[in-house]
Parts: C-alpha cells; sequence; structure tokens
C-alpha cells in the first residue's frame, strides 16, 4: 500500500545493468538482541529488500545474513570489517551491510540508522552501484555560486564546500568549471561525461556555445 518494497525505476535499472555477481552481507545481531522489536523490525525491512533485490538482479546480487554472537568468529569478523554496534545492555549488537564484487573490492554500512528507513533503497542502491562501478564517472559543474567553498571575503573565513558536492563525491569524480564574468575558464574536456549546472545566471555567449557544443556531442 505504502510502495515499502516497490523499487524504484533508478534501482531497479542499476540491479538489472549488473554485468557481474556483488555479494552482500547482512550483519544482525538476532541472537544478542532478543525482543528488540525496533531493531529486531528494521533488520527484517532491511532483510526483505536485500531479497527483491537479489531477485530483480536475477542472481546477479547474492545475500547472506549473519549473526555475529559475542565471542564468536563472526563478530571478530564485524569488528574487523569496521561495522559499528550498538549496546543493549552491554551486549554489542550489529545492525550493517558489507558488499564485495568479484575484484575484492569492498563496501559497507557501518551501521543501518532507523533513522535512515525512507533513505534504506536510495542507500544500499547507492552500495551497489559503487560495487559494479569502480571507476567513477567524471562530472563537470557549472555554478555561478560559491558551491564548492573557498575564501569568502565578506566573513574572511574559509567555507566548506556545499554538502550536495560531498553527496557527489560518493558517486562521482567532479570537477568545477569555473566561471570568469560569465566564461569557462576551465575547458569542456572529453572526459567529462556529465554536466551539472546550477544556478546559470549571466552565461557569457561562449560559455552557452561550450554547452550547447557538450550536448550536440551526445
Amino acid at each position: 500500500e505504502n510502495n515499502l518494497y516497490t523499487l524504484s525505476d533508478g534501482t531497479v535499472r542499476i540491479l538489472q545493468s549488473l554485468q557481474e555477481p556483488v555479494h552482500l552481507q547482512l550483519y544482525y545481531s538476532a541472537t544478542a538482541s532478543g525482543d528488540e522489536q525496533l531493531l529486531r523490525g528494521y533488520a527484517e525491512r532491511a532483510e526483505t529488500l536485500l531479497r527483491e533485490f537479489s531477485e530483480v538482479a536475477e542472481g546477479n546480487v547474492r545475500i547472506s545474513i549473519i549473526d555475529p554472537v559475542p565471542f564468536t568468529e563472526e563478530e571478530d569478523r564485524a569488528q574487523a570489517l569496521g561495522l559499528t554496534p550498538v549496546y543493549l545492555e552491554n551486549e554489542p549488537i550489529y545492525l550493517g551491510i558489507v558488499g564485495n564484487n568479484s575484484t575484492d573490492g569492498e563496501e559497507l554500512i557501518p551501521f543501518l540508522d532507523i533513522s535512515r528507513e525512507t533513505f534504506l533503497e536510495y542507500d544500499l542502491a547507492r552500495l551497489v552501484y559503487s560495487l559494479a562501478n569502480r571507476d567513477k564517472p567524471v562530472l563537470g559543474i557549472i555554478s555561478s555560486l560559491p558551491i564548492t567553498g573557498g575564501f569568502e571575503p565578506a566573513t574572511g573565513r574559509i567555507e566548506a564546500p556545499w554538502r550536495i558536492l560531498t553527496q557527489l563525491e560518493q558517486l562521482f569524480e567532479w570537477r568545477s568549471l569555473e566561471l570568469a564574468d560569465g566564461s569557462l575558464t576551465s575547458p569542456l574536456v572529453a572526459d567529462i561525461s556529465t554536466l551539472l549546472i546550477i544556478h546559470p545566471a549571466e552565461l557569457s555567449a561562449a560559455t552557452l556555445y561550450a554547452i550547447e557544443q557538450f550536448i550536440f556531442a551526445g
């Protein structure tokens, strides 16, 4: 009814485009968490979604469910992988995901934060995409806004890049195509696969022409 287990079109495209298998391991301390219903319910939600991923990927997403019981090899491996436990009555509780591809690439979600439940599908799809695409596509960014941060004369402080760029870094290698009086100071080079234009105010005719040629090139 609420589309909780209906994958988005973007996720389906990622899963159906996989050329090689990826292996996703859900670490959940089912034994140690006992009757903790909130964690148990979220772990079941994650497991169901992972199995939906596997079905849509037609075998190219392989799922393992691991219970890292205290003082076992599974708990030692969870610690070595960098998974982050929470503690209930001094017992470490794990609820994280480790992903591997066929070339020993590894990605992980150290802990599945329940506050990010609405982003669970996105986080899992991003993990699968990162495993399947080890070479990040190059993203060129044109903006008349100070999104890359740097020294701000008005405040005399070094401003951090906008948060959207830190998010984009998870999937792209980005390059800022600087503007001077509306004209590009950096060329639209051939290895840029995608162009992101943010607030394109007062772009020069030369910049508009460069953008047009980028589009015409496909």
